[in-house]
């Protein structure tokens, strides 16, 4: 039987239990920012286990297609969309909550494991030419 739980009490106490077993506090502060997205997104608060797969494939959509982040902390960025890599994070966040409202009875099975997630293209590095090596090594 599946216990009910408003999405918004389920956002505050999965990061509770992921202090209570030692992870660290930049986990837990991006569990936090992910989780908000996902409480502006779904705006009426439903159970948890109310959500469905499609609602969740919308969310990730507009996650890539309509979010404007505002970034904050310590050096300024502009606002803009989410990096893949950003999109990326927040879907290994939602289905950590996921595996953790199942576990616990919240939700009645795991819907973010059917979704596939979305690609992170990794920044290229390109080395230096052996004529930049020279000129740095004087």
């Amino acid at each position: 039987m599946v216990r009910q739980l408003a999405l918004s009490l389920a956002v505050e106490g999965y990061p509770l239990d992921k202090i209570a077993s030692g992870k660290s506090p930049h986990t837990i502060e991006d569990y936090r920012s992910s989780f908000k997205k996902l409480l502006v997104y779904f705006k009426d608060d439903p159970p948890i286990d109310s959500i469905d797969r499609d609602q969740l494939v919308a969310f990730f959509a507009w996650l890539q297609e309509d979010y404007v982040s505002d970034p904050d902390g310590v050096v300024r960025r502009s606002s803009g969309p989410l990096s893949p890599k950003s999109v990326l994070n927040i879907h290994i966040a939602l289905s950590s909550l996921w595996t953790w409202a199942t576990d616990e009875g919240f939700a009645p099975s795991h819907i973010v494991r059917t979704i596939e997630p979305p690609p992170a293209h990794s920044a290229t590095c390109r080395p230096l030419s052996d004529t930049a090596r020279r000129h740095s090594e004087t």
